[in-house]
C-alpha cells in the first residue's frame, strides 16, 4: 500500500483498521493520478441491513463509515456530473476476505478509469466514487446520494460496477440493469450497449428494465434511483455469476481477465462519451 508495504487481508466494513487501510489506499491512488480527492464520512446503524422485506430494527449501534471521492472537473459545465462508482468493501466477516470479483473487480475498474481519463479534458464533470458499507445495506451510497440531493447536485448519470469479472461461458454476456422508475436511466444502458458495438468490444450486452427487486435493489445504484437520479448497474451475466460470492474462494484465479478487460474498456468508453471529450481546451471556453 505504501513504503511500509501494508497488507490488506479483508475489506469488510466492520473491520475498522482494515477498511481504513483500504480507503486510505484508494485515496492515495486517486491522488497519484492528479485528481482532487476527498473523503465522504457518514454514520450507519449496524442493525439496519437495508432489506425492505425486514421490519426496521429498533436497536441502535452506530459505526462510522468513509467513502472515497475523486473528481475531474468539466470545462464547459462543471455542475453537470457523471459518476462511475463501485463498492470497495467485501465479505465474508472473517479475517480473510479476498473479494476479487465482489467487488475488487468493480473497485479496480473505477481506479483504472480514473487513471486513464485523468489526463484528458471533458465538457462535464466525472466523479469516481468508491463506497463502503454496501454489504451491510448500501449505507455508504445511501449517505452519499442523500448528501448529493441535499446539495441539489445535477447528476446526469451513475454507472455502478458490481461483480464484473467472472465468466465461465463461451459467450461473454454482460448484464446492464436500469429502472423505469427513473426513465433516463434506460438511456444509460442504451448508450453503454451502443458503445460496445461501436468499439467492437468482445461483449454481448443484455439490457434489463426492472422497477424493483433483485438485483437492481441490491447494489449502490439503488441509492441513487430511490432519489430520482438516473443510474444503472453493470454486472456479469447473472445466469453465470461467480459461485464464490461472499466466500474466501473469491480469488483472482477464478476470474476471466480477458472478459474483465473488455468490460472495463466499455465502462471507460461510456463515461468518456457521456462527459464529452474536449480536445482543445480553448474551444470549451468559447
Amino acid at each position: 500500500m505504501n513504503d511500509d508495504h501494508d497488507t490488506i487481508t479483508t475489506r469488510n466494513s466492520e473491520q475498522g483498521e482494515a477498511i481504513s487501510m483500504t480507503t486510505r489506499y484508494a485515496y492515495e491512488r486517486f491522488a497519484s493520478f492528479g485528481l482532487a480527492v476527498t473523503y465522504h464520512d457518514y454514520v450507519w446503524n449496524v442493525h439496519d441491513t437495508g432489506d425492505a422485506d425486514r421490519v426496521p430494527s429498533r436497536s441502535r449501534s452506530y459505526r462510522e463509515g468513509r467513502n472515497v471521492v475523486a473528481e475531474k472537473p468539466g470545462l464547459v459545465d462543471p455542475g453537470r456530473v457523471h459518476l462511475v462508482t463501485a463498492h470497495i468493501d467485501d465479505l465474508p466477516e472473517g479475517p480473510r476476505a479476498p473479494g476479487a470479483d465482489d467487488n475488487g473487480s468493480g473497485a479496480v475498474a473505477v481506479l483504472t478509469a480514473a487513471r486513464l481519463l485523468a489526463p484528458y479534458d471533458f465538457a462535464y464533470t466525472i466523479r469516481f466514487v468508491l463506497f463502503t458499507g454496501e454489504e451491510q445495506g448500501l449505507h455508504g451510497s445511501g449517505a452519499y446520494a442523500a448528501d448529493c440531493l441535499a446539495r441539489r447536485e445535477d447528476i446526469r448519470g451513475v454507472i455502478n460496477l458490481d461483480m464484473i469479472a467472472y465468466n465461465s461461458d463461451a459467450e461473454p454476456v454482460v448484464d446492464l440493469y436500469a429502472s423505469g422508475r427513473v426513465t433516463t436511466s434506460l438511456e444509460l444502458t442504451r448508450v453503454f450497449s451502443e458503445v460496445i458495438g461501436v468499439y467492437g468490444l468482445d461483449l454481448v450486452p443484455n439490457r434489463f428494465d426492472v422497477s424493483d427487486g433483485f438485483p437492481i435493489e441490491k447494489g449502490d445504484q439503488w441509492s441513487f434511483l430511490l432519489l430520482g437520479y438516473p443510474a444503472m448497474l453493470v454486472i456479469e451475466d447473472w445466469d453465470d455469476h461467480t459461485p464464490y460470492m461472499h466466500m474466501t474462494g473469491d480469488r483472482i484465479s477464478t476470474l476471466d481477465l480477458d472478459y474483465y478487460v473488455e468490460t472495463t474498456r466499455a465502462v471507460i468508453a461510456t463515461i468518456a462519451h457521456l462527459a464529452v471529450p474536449v480536445y482543445e481546451p480553448e474551444q470549451a471556453l468559447r
